[in-house]
């Protein structure tokens, strides 16, 4: 039996500790002031937000107008299972097999259908580590995977800059008020960069989980839009340290739906998934709507998403093309997206101290919404923007033009 951690141990009942204090760097505060632009139609451009269905909107119409069927009033009223339907887990399986790159799609048997990536990943961190422990987070990262691992399940992140096995080791190793690290979290490709991880970085992260018993928990959610020529290295599905979150927000654009997917071929975690599947499961409707979307022909599933791809690759090619056009500097290679709406732009200034607040706000004041880098763990400089969000090329560009003339402002003084 591999060395893997017990999924549930000491947690019982006990009530994990809500946490009121914001752990994304203080983004949850400053999107009051984008709520605010919003009421007062000042953000002409709202790109803060990881959502594609404005670029993908022609895309997904067509595909519902195609795939989806009459289904019987009486089947949507009545309650789902927990883990989901036989139709939307054999759907999910599905699009997780494009996702992974696998030609074998996963056993739907080992498959949960939940409210939503988000509520999978909590589900994830309460059956995988008790109150008090840690899981591993490589940054750049997405802002609110602590919040999710930490608000109601007590679980704490560790942040980790180096995927190295020796790196890795160190933040297993090293004592800190987070408690024993029982996992290993990460998104591949990756919000912000929309960039996969490399070989290297998997072989380092499966090493180390092997060797201390951690779970790896990949969130797949924009790996099935790939439009890199090497799609990148993914977790084994079969390997029973893995466990996998997917959903039909990214690369389906429909964050709407909260339909999320989790999948393990471990026996004992998803045994403690479904303990937790009684509070996660998706409404009988969305998964409903989710598995005729899909559909059983696996050919056709995988075209959707190579259109998908490109139409994504394609908006993120204009908007950065349209930037270096108003004079920022082109984007560096180890920052170019390989999937997803996403990208984590760099405009160039000297490192401030209010974290490149000042910045973020200057591109606000412009008429766009962005994140600040450094509610990823990135560097000031940078920001995060969904392309995904701009409803056309003409949008993409017009946003990329304000993103520009805000950071000349900045850059000017």
């Amino acid at each position: 039996m591999p060395n893997v951690t017990s999924p549930i141990s000491t947690r019982g009942l006990a009530a994990p500790r809500l946490r009121t204090a914001s752990p994304h760097g203080g983004y949850w505060s400053l999107r009051q002031e984008v709520e605010d632009a919003l009421s007062k139609n000042v953000v002409k451009h709202n790109l803060s937000v990881a959502e594609s269905y404005p670029a993908l909107a022609s895309l997904i119409e067509a595909r519902k107008n195609k795939r989806m069927h009459a289904v019987e009033p009486e089947s949507l009223a009545m309650y789902a299972p927990f883990e989901g339907t036989q139709e939307a887990r054999r759907a999910a399986a599905m699009a997780l097999a494009v996702a992974a790159g696998v030609e074998s799609t996963p056993d739907p048997a080992q498959v949960i259908v939940t409210n939503g990536a988000t509520a999978a990943i909590e589900a994830v961190a309460m059956a995988t580590c008790d109150v008090g422990a840690a899981v591993l987070l490589p940054t750049p990262r997405y802002p609110s995977l602590a919040l999710d691992v930490g608000a109601r399940a007590g679980v704490t992140a560790k942040y980790v800059d180096d995927l190295t096995p020796t790196a890795l080791r160190r933040a297993v190793d090293e004592d800190s008020d987070g408690g024993s690290v029982r996992a290993i979290l990460f998104t591949s490709p990756d919000n912000p960069t929309g960039r996969w991880r490399s070989r290297e970085e998997l072989d380092a992260i499966m090493e180390v989980a092997h060797e201390r018993g951690l779970y790896v928990i990949w969130d797949a959610v924009y790996a099935a839009t790939s439009s890199a020529p090497d799609r990148g290295a993914v977790p084994p599905l079969d390997d029973p340290h893995v466990i996998t979150i997917y959903s039909a927000s990214k690369d389906f654009g429909l964050s709407g739906w909260r339909i999320g997917v989790m999948h393990t071929s471990n026996a004992d975690v998803f045994n403690a998934l479904m303990v937790g599947a009684r509070f996660t499961c998706a409404s009988t409707l969305a998964q409903s709507a989710f598995a005729n979307l899909v559909g059983d022909d696996m050919c056709d599933l995988r075209a959707y998403f190579e259109d998908a791809a490109i139409t994504l690759k394609s908006r993120r090619d204009i908007a950065h093309a349209a930037l270096v056009d108003a004079g920022v500097p082109p984007q560096p290679e180890h920052l170019y997206p390989h999937a997803g709406p996403l990208s984590l732009v760099h405009l160039p200034l000297p490192q401030d101290a209010d974290g490149g607040i000042a910045l973020w706000r200057a591109i606000l004041r412009k008429g766009v919404a962005v994140v600040p880098g450094t509610t990823c763990g990135a560097p000031s400089d940078h920001v995060r923007v969904c392309w995904g969000c701009a409803a056309s090329d003409a949008d993409a560009v017009d946003a990329a033009s304000r993103i520009a003339a805000a950071w000349l402002e900045c850059k000017c003084g």
